[in-house]
């Protein structure tokens, strides 16, 4: 039998002012919040009832096994926020937050973060007449925010666990302590720019950012010599730059009572950087840091998650043997790579270098037709599910891909896999399965009609639309497989649970494709 309660209470008090006048408009909220959050669990085996129909514990002859357990996690956070504008032409705004958290460690649980923001509505200045500009703002802003990730509840705390071993009872230790663990802050920059043309029939939106993270949350391996090897320190590390371009892009092709049609998309352009890493050994450079993950590395001035690989280099013609690169980038089979390390950064990463979406909608007298597609474009995907299929003779007993069987046969084969006799050797981690994971997909498509009021008042309904709707129906990619897997689906979990995202295939069901039916009323 076993039991789960969760206690989750908030405390939330906000002061407010607001001033309006023919100029002016000012906002100031104070916050004070207070969230406490208590898990209670219990679990127990028993056994030796006298009957079937007595099954409460109170009725068992014996415990065999009983475990409770209760945890809390508390947050304070103190909070100033105000927004001032003057003749919609100038637009202020900042905020000041204080956040505890219990997580943390004792002397540094406190983190004071802030914003600044600043907007100017150039359209709106007597001294602007241009005719065919609709609207055109500028805005710039400054924060400092603060994660706490997916710490777990005693993070910062050295725990033990209890158990037995033969002669006595046993202390495990279950969390190693670092007192120093706080908040990792990001601070955020961005400048942007909306402009609005012809009517606004076309309008766009540019905004350049730049995060940089410092004190990152992150679950460092214990050395050997600690004497706990295997386990993970919580750790605030190193620092990271993420920046980019985003354009937003909307445009009324065809603009009448009768028929309109607009077109629009969207595309970020995203670049990052390992800007530092701990020095352990004192040789003015960063140390490589392997996180908990299949294949990436981090190396400082490189970007994140970098593949950290082999490099496979084919198959020798005259014996049907797997060739790798060694360090030198000389091709030798696997048993014959020198000693050390012959793993190289490459130039890929599970990241992609633009992402975005676009869209065309037509309405023409009641009927609809919406497109929606989503792309990506410049990551790579380790693709375990093809190096399954392809398994070299590993895996010979399950299914396998039909190219499975173009291996090598015979002395002066090209273009084939290696022989099964060096399998083993073949399935080697390496750039072997590494493949772009480039696609563009046509996410929704909808058909529509909506029935005209002239038609609907002679009914009980306010309104009348019926549809067809399909999602996931095409794809363009050169992935083998569904290249959406490994980047958003239910496999990609966080860093600490050893796939970055994006980083590999793992057997997750692929985009569903369906086609739905329907009819949307309101009387």
């Amino acid at each position: 039998d076993n039991g789960f309660q969760e206690v989750d209470y908030t405390i939330s008090n906000n002061l407010n002012y607001n001033l309006s006048t023919e100029n002016h408009t000012l906002n100031v909220n104070g916050l004070f919040e207070y969230n406490f959050n208590e898990v209670n669990s219990y679990s127990f085996g028993s056994s030796g009832f006298a009957s079937p129909l007595l099954s409460t514990q109170a009725n068992a002859g014996r415990v065999d096994d009983a475990t409770s357990g209760r945890n809390r996690l508390t947050l304070i956070s103190y909070g100033l926020f105000a927004d001032y504008n003057f003749k919609e032409r100038y637009i202020v705004g900042g905020t000041v937050r204080y956040d505890g958290s219990s997580n943390f460690g004792q002397d540094v649980q406190f983190g004071l973060f802030y914003s600044g923001s600043l907007g100017w509505n150039v359209a709106k200045e007597d001294f602007f007449a241009v005719d065919w500009i609709d609207d055109l703002k500028l805005r710039a802003s400054y924060g400092l925010v603060g994660n706490r990730g997916a710490l777990g509840r005693y993070a910062s705390q050295g725990t033990v666990a209890f158990g037995i071993y033969p002669g006595g009872n046993a202390t495990i230790p279950a969390n190693i302590a670092n007192p120093e663990l706080q908040w990792e802050e990001t601070a955020i920059t961005n400048f942007g720019l909306e402009l609005g043309l012809f009517n606004n029939r076309v309008s766009t939106v540019v905004e350049y950012f730049r995060k940089e993270t410092n004190d990152l949350l992150f679950s460092v391996p214990a050395p050997d010599e600690s004497g706990i090897p295997g386990f993970a320190i919580n750790s605030n590390l190193g620092k990271i730059e993420n920046k980019g371009i985003e354009i937003e892009l909307q445009a009324d092709i065809f603009r009448t009572p009768d028929f309109k049609w607009t077109v629009g998309g969207n595309a970020t352009f995203l670049k990052n950087k390992i800007l530092e890493l701990p020095d352990n050994d004192g040789d003015g450079v960063g140390d490589d840091i392997e996180p908990n993950t299949f294949s990436t590395i981090f190396r400082e001035g490189e970007e994140i998650n970098s593949y950290f690989l082999l490099r496979y280099a084919g198959v020798d013609p005259q014996t049907g043997r797997p060739l790798y690169l060694d360090a030198e980038g000389n091709a030798v089979f696997f048993d014959d790579l020198p000693e050390g390390e012959n793993r190289v950064l490459l130039d890929k990463s599970p990241n992609p270098d633009l992402q975005g979406g676009f869209f065309t909608n037509i309405n023409y007298k009641g009927f609809g037709l919406r497109t929606d597609f989503v792309y990506r474009y410049g990551n790579y995907i380790n693709n375990f599910v093809r190096s399954n299929l392809l398994s070299d003779g590993t895996s010979i007993a399950d299914n396998q891909e039909v190219g499975a069987f173009n291996y090598w046969k015979q002395p002066g084969d090209t273009g084939v896999l290696p022989s099964p006799l060096y399998g083993v050797n073949a399935q080697q981690a390496s750039d072997r399965f590494l493949e772009k994971g480039d696609f563009i997909r046509l996410r929704n498509i909808t058909l529509s009609y909506s029935f005209r009021n002239e038609v609907l008042e002679k009914t009980p309904f306010n309104s009348l639309r019926i549809y067809a709707q399909g999602q996931n129906l095409l794809t363009f990619t050169d992935f083998n497989g569904d290249p959406e897997v490994g980047i958003s689906s239910g496999e990609t979990v966080s860093q600490a649970n050893t796939v970055a995202p994006g980083e590999a295939t793992l057997y997750s069901y692929p985009a569903l494709k369906s086609v739905t039916f329907g009819v949307d009323v309101s009387f």
